[in-house]
């Protein structure tokens, strides 16, 4: 009969504990708690469905893929505004799809050094993501047409570096 006991409680003590080791929900929440606006973080993130049973390295893939799509889009955006621009404006917008390109390549670095395991410089990479848009913000001056996604886009940058430091 004891040992019986001792295994039931080794099996609730395991099944009380896998969900720290995996992360999941409260990885990504207590992620979110460190940025610079909760409720975006975790808006964001939990609307990707695989977020709530993350580890670390799948949080900060999630992460950073999202970011990606982001700054892709946002780019296109753009791109889609500076036909309809003149003059300065139209000099900004072309100046901040060069900045997007730059944020992309960062991105994209971020990934791969992820797939490779080299996780030495992410943090700083999610470092020149956020300057590459506060380069757009800077030219653009608040364009109407961009700052939304400028805003949202520096938030997003925000989140990536706080799941960078995952690795340290």
């Amino acid at each position: 009969m004891a040992g019986f006991q001792i295994v039931l409680v080794s099996i609730i003590s395991l099944v009380a504990v896998t969900p720290l080791l995996s992360g999941g929900a409260e990885l990504a929440t207590e992620v979110c708690k460190q940025t610079k606006d909760f409720d975006f973080c975790h808006a964001w993130i939990y609307s990707e469905p695989n977020a709530a049973t993350a580890d670390r390295y799948e949080l900060v893939d999630i992460v950073i893929r999202k970011a990606y799509s982001n700054a892709s889009d946002t780019k296109d955006y753009i791109a889609s505004h500076m036909k309809s621009a003149v003059g300065n404006e139209s000099e900004s917008l072309k100046k901040c799809v060069g900045d997007y390109n730059k944020a992309i390549q960062s991105l994209s670095q971020l990934l791969n050094d992820l797939n490779s395991e080299t996780y030495d410089t992410i943090d700083d990479l999610s470092l020149d993501v956020e300057g590459s848009v506060r380069d757009c913000e800077q030219v653009s001056q608040n364009s109407s047409i961009i700052y939304e996604r400028n805003e949202e886009m520096l938030k997003l940058a925000n989140i990536c570096y706080v799941v960078s430091k995952l690795f340290e």
